[in-house]
């Protein structure tokens, strides 16, 4: 027994020893230990698995902080060359950086990349210089975590470069977004590659392109945008043909300075800023209302659509993250058509277009998005089936708990009296609600003399509160009581 009881023991300890050691981060998790790649073309593996985002690293401009568990690779060019960077055949979903610099808090960013052409991997496009040291990190998108494998080749991609300047050719434009856009068939969509972004000379490439036949826009909120080779629509812009590991080059723009249209949104209080809220500017183009350019509302409910020309536009204004609150059009219409025209004339801004939104209400017995998602946040996803589930399986569907003023994920939640009482003369019907709407009517007291030859009659009404509600009839009324809800919605 003894020979068994230390075996028994042993076993145990094994099995207890195989729990105890965690995963540690990968030995390039921090920039100082990245992992060196030599030669050229050349392959590294590696995982991102309990990597982290070390204190102070930079994360990509655009990505941010969708950016996550990175690890850090470091290649010296041993010449000059176009160079693609890529992490095809990784199993997750990657994100890449790359980057130039020694110091962690110093790096500058020379490209970035989420999803290349609809897949989950990341490819980016750096011309090469002998001898310069590129930084690479490696990001899941949004936590994910797997195996790394990371591609340095030759770039045969074809190319669309330009030069993008002001009216009359000058001086160059920083920071216009050059996109490539192509034909699926119906119409002209943005190809699956990342827009372009001039620099400092108003210089920009178009990269990663395979061949076939392109429109270019160029976007800056600040310059009205424009298709090439000088039109506004993208079924007027002019055809750029583009051969296999080609680049076409001069796709040049001159952009005119554009106007904007400002405001700030607000709740329906008027003074509760809203963020996050769509707002866009239409212009009739003779059959329907046209969009012209959109913006969001930042913390502060401000918003600023640019790109405009001089022209008439309708702004209107969406919920379209939560849809809490009701679409609606300046100035406080509930449509387009029924809108307020906004003049604008060039190259200025149109300030105070502003909107105060209302709640928005289910088409099915108009219930309250905000209410809704207050009881149960899953039903965000689908407000209209939501009213018409029993969710407390009490036998009351929600709108009919909203209505009520109980509360539909309690089906001990209920619409009911719960004690009568007498305080002097007085006669003190007394209930309770749960999480009562602002919007919903005054709760209705009935009361008759008898069950069998009398009838029910209104004999008082009372505004619900949350907890306990307490109804005096003035007098001692003896006979028998209920509650009734006055809307029938």
């Amino acid at each position: 027994m003894r020979n068994l009881l230390r075996l028994f023991s042993i076993v145990v300890l094994l099995l207890a020893a195989t729990q105890l050691p965690l995963l540690a981060a990968p030995a390039n998790d921090n920039f100082t230990n990245a992992t060196v790649i030599s030669g050229f073309p050349t392959n590294a593996l590696g995982t991102n698995i309990e990597a982290t985002i070390e204190v102070g690293e930079p994360l990509p401009a655009v990505a941010g902080a969708s950016a996550t568990n990175s690890v850090w690779f470091s290649w010296t060019a041993p010449g000059n060359a176009s160079v693609q960077i890529d992490t095809i055949g990784s199993n997750f979903d990657t994100i890449l950086g790359v980057w130039s610099g020694t110091n962690l808090s110093s790096l500058t960013q020379l490209a970035e990349n989420d999803d290349f052409s609809d897949g989950t991997n990341s490819v980016v496009f750096v011309e090469a210089s002998a001898g310069v040291t590129y930084r690479i990190a490696v990001y899941g998108f949004q936590g994910e975590q797997g195996s790394i494998n990371l591609n340095l080749t030759n770039d045969v991609t074809s190319r669309i470069t330009g030069t993008v300047t002001g009216q009359g050719g000058t001086p160059p434009i920083q920071g216009i977004e050059a996109l490539a856009c192509e034909f699926d068939g119906t119409n002209w969509v943005a190809a699956n590659i990342d827009p372009a972004c001039t620099d400092t000379n108003g210089y920009y490439e178009i990269r990663g392109l395979t061949a076939g036949t392109y429109r270019v826009l160029f976007q800056n909120g600040d310059y009205i945008s424009e298709y090439y080779d000088d039109v506004l629509d993208i079924d007027s812009g002019s055809n750029i043909v583009v051969g296999a590991g080609a680049t076409v080059s001069n796709i040049n723009a001159s952009l005119g300075t554009a106007s904007k249209i400002s405001g700030t949104v607000t709740g329906p209080n008027g003074t509760t800023p809203l963020q996050g809220i769509y707002a866009e500017a239409r212009g009739w183009g003779g059959v329907g209302w046209s969009a012209f350019g959109s913006a969001y509302t930042g913390t502060n409910g401000y918003y600023e659509i640019g790109g405009l020309t001089g022209g008439t536009y309708r702004v209107q204004f969406m919920d379209l993250t939560n849809n809490y609150y009701a679409a609606e059009v300046y100035n406080n219409a509930t449509n387009l058509d029924a809108g307020t025209d906004i003049t604008v004339g060039v190259a200025v801004v149109v300030s105070n277009i502003n909107a105060s939104l209302a709640v928005a209400l289910t088409s099915n017995h108009s219930v309250p998005h905000t209410w809704l998602a207050s009881r149960n946040p899953a039903w965000a996803g689908d407000y209209e089936a939501a009213v018409t589930n029993d969710a407390d399986t009490d036998g009351f569907t929600t709108w009919q708990e909203y209505w009520c003023g109980t509360d539909p994920m309690n089906s001990n939640s209920c619409l009911k009296i719960d004690s009568i009482e007498l305080s002097g003369t007085n006669l003190l019907v007394k209930w309770q609600h749960a999480h009562v709407d602002a919007g919903i009517p005054p709760i209705i007291i009935q009361a008759r003399s008898n069950l069998v030859s009398d009838s029910w009659g209104t004999v008082g009404t009372y505004a619900p509160s949350n907890g306990v509600n307490t109804w005096s009839a003035g007098s001692s009324l003896q006979g028998f009581y209920r509650l009734a809800v006055t809307n029938t919605p």
